[in-house]
C-alpha cells in the first residue's frame, strides 16, 4: 500500500500530463477499496477491498498503516456490511450463495488472526454499546413470530452460542412495534411503531433502563418534506421540513408539546440535506448541495478553523467525514469530485494531519480526468438554473452531448465523479448536465414547477443553457442524449429544436405520456393515477401534444433507442410504439433492446456496453473521424480496443442481446486493429467455425498465430490441439509441443494444456514419444480437479479416448498401463459383451434423457431445436446384469464435407452401469456433410459403426462381440 503523509493545507494530484482515452473496465466497476471504519478506540482503521474477484477486510495499524490482519472471504462470499464491536471483534453481514449469513470475526492475540464464526441467532445487530465493549445490541426474531423483533443487550460469546438465557431482554416486539434502532450520542433506545389504519407511524423512545415508551413524533403521509433526523436535546427532535417554507429548512420539535418550533438555519437558495446536534443539544453542522457537491456548514469555532482549512486543502471537493473514534481523536475523511474518483484519510484533529490511506479506483489513480464547470444561468422568466459542463480535453471531436437526467421530480444532477461523464469526455465529446425544474435541492417551488411540464418548461430550461453554452463555446454537432425521462427529453428537444441537434440516444423512455395512466389494470387505480400525476400532471387528452409517438413527423434527427424488455417502470411498449411508428415512417431509427433486462442494467457489462454504443453510434451517425489505432500509449489502445470487444461480445454471444455474428466480426476487426490479442483470437474462430465468413484454414491460423503472439493463452492452447489433431490444420507435433507449453509457461498450471501434453507424449512419432511422461501428465489431472469443473471432465475423457485410440506404438505393457489408469480412474470392474435396444436416428433431448423422434439416418429436420442425432443403447456383459457393474467404451466421432475430407474428430469415452440407458449424440443440424460414430472397447476393438448423412441412411453394424479380458 502506497502511503502519502502531508499537512492538510497542500492537497497533490496525480495525474498523467495528457487525457487519454479511458477503459470501460476502469470506469464502469466496483471500487478497489470503500467502506472505510475505524474501531471503537482507534486502534485499527479497516476497509473492503476487492482483487482478483475476491473481497477482504484490510486492517491496519492506525500508528503505522502497517497490515496488522486481513480477513479474506471465501471465492463464493460478498460482503453486505461489516462493524467493528470493539477493539478485538468484527461483525460481518456476508451473502453465500443468495442467503445472507452473520459472522463474527474474533482476534487470536498469538497469531493476530481474525477467525470466523458464525451467529446462529436469527435477528439483526442493533448497535455496539460503548460503555461495554463485550456487549451488543441485537433484535431477535421471536420464536412463535418470525416477523416479530425483541431487543436484547447481550455478550458477544453468548451470540455466538445462540444463548439468550442470560441476555438483559430491552424491548420486546408486538404487531406495531417492529424495529430497534439506538442513539448513541443521547443514549436511547428508539423503535417504529407502525399504525396501518391511518398509514401513520410514531417515533417512541426510551432510555436502557426505561420500561415505558414516550411518543416523540407522529408521522403520517403529508404534502410537505418532513424528517426526523435525532434528537437536539432531551426534549426536542432536529427536524428537516419544507412546512411553511419553500426551502427544506432544520426546524426543532418540541416533544411535550408535539410542536414545530421556528427555523433554526435556512439556506437562502439550496435544501438543507443533513444536520447534526452535540449531546449538550448544540447545533454541530448542516449540510446542502451546492453546485453539485455536498458542502458542509459549521457553527462552532473549533469546528469552522477546522473546515476552513480542509475546504483550503480539498478545493473543487466533496470531502467529509465518514467514521471517527468514541473521543474523536481519529477521523477517516473521503474526499470526492468531478475529476476525484474517491480518496480516503487518517485525519488527526489535534495534528491537523492527514495521511492518504487509498484510493476507490486504483486503475484510475494515474490517469487524467477531467473536472466539470458549474454553470449557473437565467432562464427565460429569469429562474437561476444551475447546470454542469465538462469539455474535453486533449481530444475534441467538437460535439456537445446534452444529457438530461431522469425522474425529472425530485431527482438531480451532481457533480461528484460520474463515469459515464468521464468516458464520453475521454472520447472528445463535452457533456451538458442541466438541474431543470423540478429537480431536487433548490426548493419546494422550483420542484413543483416541473410538474406535468413534460416537453415544455423543463425543455425550455434546458434550452436556455444550451443556449447560453453555445454563446460561450463553439461546437460543430449536438445531440440529445438522456435515459427514463432523459431518454424522452432527449427527444422532445429534438422535436422541438430540429435545427440544434443532429442525432438522438434514448434509452429506457416514456414516449406516450396517455399510455403512462393505462399500462396495465394494476397501473390504473387511484393511487396510481395519483403518484403519476404527481409528476406528469393531470390526465388529458393534451398530453398527446408532448407524446413523442404522436409527434413522429417533428423529429428530423436520426434517432438510436435503448430499452429493457422487461422495464416496469418505463413499460417496455412505450419504445416498441415509438420504434414501430418511425420505422412505418421510414425515419431513421436503430435500435438496441437487451433481454432479461428492465429499467436499466443489473451489472457492469450492461453500462459498458450501452457507453460504447452510444459512442459508436454518434461516430458513424455524424461521420466524425475514428481514432486511430496509432499514438497512444499501451492502456490507451486498450481502452479504445475495448470499446470494439464490449460491443463484438454483444452480438457474438452475449444473451440479453440479439445476435449478429457479421456484427461482432466487423468490431472484433476494429478491435484488432489496435493489436487486442482476444479480438485476434475471436476473428480465427470465425474463420474456423465458418459463421458470417467462409472456412479458411490459412486465415483461422493466421489469427491465431496473432493472438498467441500477444500472449493470449486460449490461442497458444488452440494452436496446440490444432497441430496436434491434424485435422483442421496440418499435423504439425513440434508447433504443438511449443504452443501447448506456451500455455503451462504463461499460466503455470493449466490442466487442459497438461492434459493436451500428456496425448502429446502418447502419440508423438519416433523418439520424442515418452510414455512415462505421457502418463504422469495423464495422471496430474486427478478428480480432484474435475470433480467441479464438467469442462476439464469432458477434456480428460477425450484426451483419454484419443490417447488410446492413435496410439499405435504402444507396446503391451504400456497398453495394460493406460488401461489399468483408465479402470482405476472410472471404477471399472467389467467388459462389454454386447449391445442391446440399440437404434439410431434423430432424438430429443428431455429430462429423462435422449427420446427418439424419427427412426432415421437421414439427419434432415424441420426444427433443429433440442435436436440430435446418434445412437443409443445398453450394454451387455457375460452374465447378469448388475447396477454395481462399471464399464467404458470409447466413441469416435468423424465428419466429412462433400469431398469426403475430414473436417472434424470428436473422441469421448462412456462410462456407466449395463442398467443404465447409453448413447453418443450431436447437436442436429444441417451442414452438406457425412457424419460417423465409432465405438470402441478399451482394447481399440472396432464394436459398432454409423453412419449419417443429408442424403442416404449409410449403416455398418458390428454386433455381439466378445473383448478381451483386461
Amino acid at each position: 500500500m502506497r502511503i502519502i503523509t502531508f499537512i492538510i493545507f497542500f492537497f497533490f494530484s496525480y495525474y498523467s500530463a495528457y487525457a487519454e482515452p479511458l477503459a470501460l473496465s476502469d470506469l464502469f466497476t466496483s471500487p478497489d477499496n470503500d467502506n472505510f471504519q475505524l474501531s471503537p478506540q482507534g486502534t485499527y482503521v479497516s476497509f473492503l477491498q476487492r482483487e482478483k474477484g475476491r473481497q477482504s477486510i484490510l486492517i491496519l495499524s492506525s500508528d503505522d498503516l502497517t497490515v496488522a490482519a486481513t480477513m479474506l472471504l471465501e471465492q463464493n462470499q460478498y460482503l453486505i456490511d461489516y462493524k467493528w464491536l470493539n477493539e478485538k471483534s468484527v461483525f460481518l453481514l456476508v451473502r453465500i450463495r443468495g442467503k445472507a449469513f452473520q459472522l463474527i470475526g474474533l482476534k487470536d492475540d498469538s497469531s493476530g488472526k481474525f477467525n470466523f464464526k458464525r451467529v446462529r441467532a436469527e435477528g439483526e445487530l442493533v448497535d455496539v454499546l460503548e460503555e461495554q465493549p463485550d456487549t451488543v445490541m441485537y433484535q431477535r426474531a421471536n420464536p412463535k413470530r418470525k416477523d416479530i423483533f425483541d431487543l436484547y443487550k447481550i455478550d458477544i460469546n453468548d451470540l455466538l452460542l445462540n444463548n439468550f438465557e442470560s441476555a438483559q431482554v430491552l424491548a420486546k416486539g408486538d404487531d406495531n412495534l417492529r424495529r430497534f434502532f439506538y442513539d448513541n450520542e443521547f443514549k436511547r433506545i428508539i423503535a417504529l411503531e407502525t399504525f396501518d389504519a391511518d398509514d401513520s407511524i410514531n417515533f417512541v423512545y426510551k432510555s436502557l433502563t426505561e420500561a415505558k415508551w414516550h411518543k416523540a413524533i407522529t408521522l403520517k403521509r403529508e404534502d410537505y418534506y418532513f424528517l426526523p433526523i435525532g434528537f437536539a436535546g432531551k426534549s426536542q427532535l432536529a427536524v428537516i421540513t419544507n412546512k411553511d417554507t419553500d426551502k427544506k429548512v432544520l426546524r426543532l420539535f418540541d416533544i411535550a408539546s408535539q410542536t414545530l418550533g421556528n427555523v433554526v438555519y435556512q439556506h437562502p437558495l439550496y435544501d438543507l440535506e443533513a444536520a447534526k446536534y452535540t449531546s449538550d443539544g448544540k447545533l454541530e453542522w448542516v449540510t446542502y448541495i451546492q453546485h453539485g457537491l455536498v458542502k458542509y456548514h459549521y457553527f462552532d469555532n473549533d469546528s469552522i478553523k477546522e473546515s476552513t482549512r480542509i475546504k483550503n486543502a480539498f478545493a473543487d471537493r466533496e470531502i467529509y467525514v465518514i467514521d471517527r473514534t468514541i473521543d474523536d481523536r481519529l477521523e477517516v475523511l473521503y474526499a470526492n469530485g468531478s475529476d476525484e474518483p474517491g480518496r480516503y484519510y487518517l485525519y488527526t484533529p489535534a495534528d491537523n494531519r492527514a495521511v492518504l490511506l487509498d484510493v476507490s479506483f486504483k486503475k484510475l489513480e494515474d490517469k487524467k480526468l477531467i473536472r466539470s464547470k458549474p454553470l449557473t444561468v437565467a432562464s427565460e422568466d429569469g429562474t437561476r438554473i444551475e447546470a454542469f459542463l465538462t469539455l474535453p480535453q486533449d481530444i475534441n471531436r467538437s460535439v456537445l452531448l446534452v444529457m438530461p437526467h431522469g425522474g425529472p421530480i425530485n431527482i438531480r444532477d451532481n457533480d461528484s465523479f460520474n463515469p459515464e461523464v468521464q468516458y464520453l469526455a475521454s472520447r472528445g465529446f463535452a457533456v451538458l448536465r442541466v438541474n431543470f425544474r423540478g429537480s431536487a435541492g433548490y426548493g419546494k417551488s422550483f420542484m413543483e414547477q416541473g410538474v406535468g411540464q413534460f416537453g415544455q418548461l423543463i425543455e425550455r430550461d434546458i434550452t436556455a443553457v444550451v443556449n447560453e453554452v453555445n454563446r460561450q463555446y463553439s461546437f460543430k454537432y449536438q445531440c440529445a442524449v438522456g435515459n427514463s425521462y432523459g431518454g424522452y427529453s432527449a427527444t422532445m428537444l429534438a422535436m422541438t429544436h430540429p435545427e440544434q441537434y443532429q442525432c438522438v440516444i434514448a434509452g429506457f423512455g416514456i414516449y406516450d405520456l396517455m399510455l403512462l395512466f393505462n399500462t396495465s389494470n394494476f397501473r390504473s387505480g387511484d393511487s396510481y393515477t395519483k403518484h403519476i400525476e404527481q409528476t406528469v400532471g393531470a390526465y388529458s387528452e393534451s398530453l398527446i401534444n408532448v407524446s413523442p409517438v404522436y409527434l413522429s413527423e417533428k423529429l428530423h434527427a436520426p434517432i438510436l433507442l435503448f430499452g429493457g424488455k422487461k422495464d416496469n417502470i418505463a413499460d417496455f411498449e412505450h419504445t416498441n410504439r415509438f420504434h414501430y411508428v418511425l420505422q412505418r415512417k421510414q425515419h431513421p431509427v436503430e435500435t438496441i433492446f437487451y433481454d432479461n433486462t428492465g429499467h436499466g442494467h443489473r451489472d457492469w457489462w450492461g453500462d459498458r456496453h450501452e457507453a460504447a454504443a452510444k459512442v459508436d453510434y454518434i461516430t458513424r451517425i455524424l461521420v466524425l473521424p475514428e481514432l486511430p489505432a496509432a499514438g497512444w500509449s499501451d492502456n490507451a489502445k486498450r481502452a479504445l480496443a475495448e470499446d470494439q470487444i464490449v460491443l463484438a461480445d454483444g452480438y457474438s454471444y452475449e444473451k440479453r442481446l440479439t445476435h449478429d455474428h457479421e456484427k461482432a466480426l466487423h468490431y472484433y476487426k476494429k478491435a484488432a486493429a489496435f493489436g487486442e490479442e482476444r479480438a485476434l483470437f475471436n476473428i480465427g474462430a470465425y474463420y474456423h467455425r465458418g459463421e458470417a465468413v467462409s472456412i479458411d484454414p490459412q486465415k483461422a491460423e493466421h489469427f491465431y498465430v496473432k493472438s498467441a503472439e500477444q500472449g493470449y493463452v486460449d490461442a497458444h492452447l488452440r494452436l496446440g490441439k490444432l497441430y496436434l489433431e491434424g485435422v483442421f490444420l496440418p499435423q504439425n507435433f513440434a508447433k504443438a509441443k511449443y504452443h501447448l507449453a506456451e500455455v503451462l509457461r504463461l499460466t503455470e498450471d493449466n490442466a487442459e494444456a497438461s492434459l493436451y501434453l500428456g496425448r502429446w507424449y502418447c502419440t508423438a512419432p519416433g523418439t520424442e514419444r515418452d510414455f512415462s511422461r505421457c502418463l504422469a501428465y495423464l495422471q496430474d489431472n486427478t478428480a480432484a480437479k474435475r470433480k467441479d469443473d464438467t469442462g476439464l471432465e469432458s477434456t480428460f475423457k477425450s484426451v483419454i479416448a484419443a490417447t488410446l485410440i492413435e496410439g499405435s506404438s504402444f507396446s503391451d505393457d504400456e497398453l495394460q498401463k493406460l488401461k489399468e489408469f483408465v479402470w482405476k480412474t472410472y471404477q471399472l470392474n467389467s467388459h462389454i459383451s454386447s449391445f442391446d435396444q440399440l437404434s439410431s436416428g434423430v432424438f430429443e433431448k428431455t429430462a429423462e434423457g435422449y427420446l427418439q423422434v424419427e427412426d432415421t439416418t437421414d439427419v434432415h429436420a424441420e426444427s433443429l431445436s433440442n435436436k440430435y442425432f446418434g445412437v443409443s443403447f445398453k450394454v451387455d456383459i457375460d452374465g447378469i446384469n448388475h447396477s454395481t457393474h462399471q464399464l467404458a467404451l470409447i466413441s469416435r466421432w468423424t465428419e466429412r464435407d462433400a469431398n469426403n475430407n475430414v473436417v472434424y474428430i470428436q473422441y469421448g469415452l462412456l462410462y456407466g452401469s449395463p442398467r443404465e440407458k447409453w448413447s453418443s449424440m450431436q447437436p442436429l443440424k444441417q451442414t452438406g456433410s457425412t457424419w460417423s460414430v465409432e465405438l470402441f472397447d478399451l482394447n481399440r476393438k472396432l464394436l459398432h459403426k454409423e453412419q449419417f448423412s443429408d442424403t442416404a441412411i449409410l449403416k455398418s453394424n458390428i454386433a455381439s462381440v466378445t473383448t478381451d479380458s483386461l
